[in-house]
């Protein structure tokens, strides 16, 4: 009996001692898991948006934001693969962005709708000159949660281009594209990103036009999905109800689902036109004016002052073109000026509409009143407004976890600091007169003014 009760201890012990070993391996390993977060975690920036990113080797980035105010999760994933990258086929990218969630390997677009539906989440993709984007919504508990990006997970992975549905959506593509060409406001914006960025990628039209939509094949969609779509052009934003190590995993999850691929390479930098003056015939009651060039791109220094510059000189009601073109000459039903960065130097440029009669007087009066606030600058008093308008305007962007998300994401895909909401109004408050005009005078060249002039012959 003794020698009996002597196996049993030490087979006890034995199994005591194997017990104890792997709860100190699941100790061991969670401790790794949690050094790991927490080293993600350390690159936090505290303030206004309290943003906890990490970028991997393989080129993507990926931010969380927790805000526990909401049982909700946003989940964006931003790819270097907007119209930009669509090479000859111009609307590749739009066309494809259109049919994500249309079909899987396993999936057709009723039951992937059912399965998002089902649980109360939203999804949705678009692209633009810069940005493929992917878009889910969805409650933050695990019953909606779990289940939702989990079939976000399978559309990245098994995401396939069916001949049929592919036929489907180019029609309606096609159908928009000529709706467009009916519309004097597009087809005015359309010519002038043509004739200002001129062989550059961002010359065409995102959606494409008919005579590269008509021939894009399930093939072609399927190439473009498998070259662009991949972790290297990535930037993964999860904004909401959910811990910063939460959003860690799943953001690695939903990046796991694709191909490592290749850094998408480096856009040209556009051209700056010769000065030139297109007049393009259009049955329209109005003539449509628009005029020009590239300016700036993400993360210029010139921003700032730009931004308040532009605001001064063509923002809504009170600004310079408005109060020269519209109200004192009555020459406008609209006037404006309008400044977007991109990758590469986005387009500053005025827009108006007015009498064909009077478009070559309004079209000189704009030109002139440009170049005027480029010598005197703003007031000190519009300064002040100005600064106060763009301010308020920038924290009412920021309202709302989808427009949290958003601002994210930019600062990721751009790569512009992740403090950039905590320093924005000190630097806008920092702006003085005398930078407007010297950023105007750097960027704005009115010997390379492109003119656009849609209407009736006069």
């Amino acid at each position: 009996m003794k020698q009996q009760s002597k196996q049993q201890w030490i087979q006890y012990g034995i199994l005591g001692f194997v017990v104890l070993c792997v709860v100190a391996y699941f100790v061991m390993m969670r401790g790794w898991e949690v050094s790991a977060f927490s080293k993600a975690e350390l690159k936090t920036q505290h303030g206004m948006i309290p943003i906890h990113s990490e970028k991997l080797e393989n080129g993507a980035t990926i931010a969380i934001v927790p805000l526990k105010e909401l049982p909700m999760v946003d989940v964006l994933l931003w790819f270097d693969a907007g119209s930009a990258r669509d090479g000859a086929q111009w609307g590749v990218s739009h066309l494809t962005a259109r049919l994500l969630g249309e079909d899987t390997t396993t999936l057709n677009a009723q039951k992937i709708h059912d399965g998002f539906e089902s649980v109360g989440a939203q999804f949705d993709a678009n692209s633009s000159r810069d940005v493929f984007a992917i878009h889910l919504r969805t409650l933050s508990d695990g019953s909606a949660l779990d289940p939702s990006t989990q079939m976000l997970e399978t559309l990245l992975r098994e995401t396939a281009f069916k001949p049929d549905s592919v036929a489907r959506e180019k029609s309606r593509v096609l159908a928009d594209i000529q709706s467009k060409l009916d519309s004097p406001g597009q087809t005015t914006s359309d010519n002038f990103f043509m004739k200002v960025y001129g062989d550059h990628p961002y010359a065409h039209p995102v959606t494409g036009v008919a005579q590269t939509v008509t021939p894009l094949t399930a093939d072609n969609l399927q190439t473009f999905y498998q070259q662009q779509i991949v972790q290297s052009h990535a930037t993964v934003v999860i904004v909401g109800d959910i811990s910063p190590r939460d959003g860690l995993k799943l953001a690695k999850r939903l990046l796991t689902a694709l191909p490592v691929g290749t850094p998408a390479m480096q856009l040209a930098q556009p051209v700056l036109p010769a000065q030139s003056t297109y007049k393009i015939t259009f049955p329209s009651t109005q003539t449509h004016l628009m005029f020009g060039l590239p300016a700036l791109e993400k993360g210029n220094p010139d921003f700032y002052s730009m931004t308040l510059g532009n605001n001064i000189l063509g923002g809504p009601f009170t600004s310079h073109l408005f109060e020269t073109v519209r109200e004192k000459e009555g020459l406008a039903y609209n006037v404006s000026s309008q400044l977007l960065s991109m990758r590469v130097p986005g387009p500053f440029y005025v827009y108006l509409q007015t009498r064909t009669s009077e478009a070559v007087k309004a079209l000189e009066l704009s030109r002139t009143t440009l170049t005027n606030f480029m010598t005197t600058g703003p007031t000190d008093a519009e300064l002040a407004a100005a600064k106060q308008n763009v301010n308020g305007t920038f924290l009412l962007s920021l309202s709302g976890n989808a427009a949290i998300a958003n601002h994210v994401a930019t600062l990721g895909f751009y790569g512009l600091p992740w403090d950039y909401a905590d320093q924005f109004q000190a630097k806008i408050n920092a702006v003085k007169r005398e930078d407007v005009i010297a950023a105007f005078q750097k960027y704005i060249h009115p010997d390379h003014l492109t003119e656009i002039v849609l209407g009736n012959d006069q």
